[in-house]
């Protein structure tokens, strides 16, 4: 027991119990374990999302497992997750092409498509997520340039359907190969150039 002096008095101060010490140390230990084991538990678990897969990778290597929607495991420390998007998705832009006699047309098209889920590390590999940017606009344009060269101006009116299937099976074919899917086009608002716009009226 020690002594403790306070204005003039002493006052005895009992010993602190060995078995409370003991309980201190264990609580201290315990809560160590604790945050130790939340810290470990985030790095071997992950959860994917509804409408996502998650491409593993090793240090940055891109792996052939691809993670479903919902808890997986994954080596910590050394691997991580990109989530992506197999959800439909939707690519819009104003194209400007050539008819097949020369008419200069502008043309809004709105394309929905989506990720190939069981190709999405090689998507990964290949494009990152930049495939809007770096695939699917480019070859928007350059299927639409195929398109309307194929009708004469006014086809695009006459033959809507027969065009908008044509830019569907092109599309189609060129974004396949990046495994990529096409679920629906729309091609509306056809510009014609002033003259030839004059030249119907006319």
């Amino acid at each position: 027991m020690s002594n403790y002096d306070y204005g003039g008095r002493r006052y005895d101060i009992p010993p602190i119990p060995d078995n409370m010490r003991r309980l201190s140390s264990l609580f201290v230990a315990l809560v160590i374990i604790v945050v130790v084991g939340l810290a470990v538990l985030t790095q071997v678990t992950v959860r994917v999302p509804a409408g996502y897969r998650g491409v593993l990778l090793t240090f940055g290597k891109v792996e052939d497992t691809i993670l479903p929607e919902g808890l997986s495991f994954k080596m910590p420390f050394t691997q991580s997750v990109v989530y992506m998007n197999v959800q439909l998705q939707k690519a819009e832009s104003v194209e400007a092409t050539v008819t097949k006699d020369l008419q200069e047309v502008s043309t809004t098209v709105v394309v929905n498509f989506r990720l190939n889920p069981g190709a999405v590390n090689d998507i990964y590999k290949d494009l990152r997520e930049d495939y809007v940017s770096r695939v699917i606009e480019p070859n928007i344009e350059e299927s639409l340039k195929a398109t309307t060269a194929f009708f004469r101006a006014e086809e695009l009116i006459t033959k809507r359907a027969e065009v908008k299937a044509t830019f569907d099976d092109i599309l189609g074919e060129r974004l396949a190969i990046f495994n990529i899917d096409v679920v629906s086009v729309s091609l509306t608002d056809f510009q014609f150039s002033k003259s030839f716009s004059d030249a119907i009226e006319a």
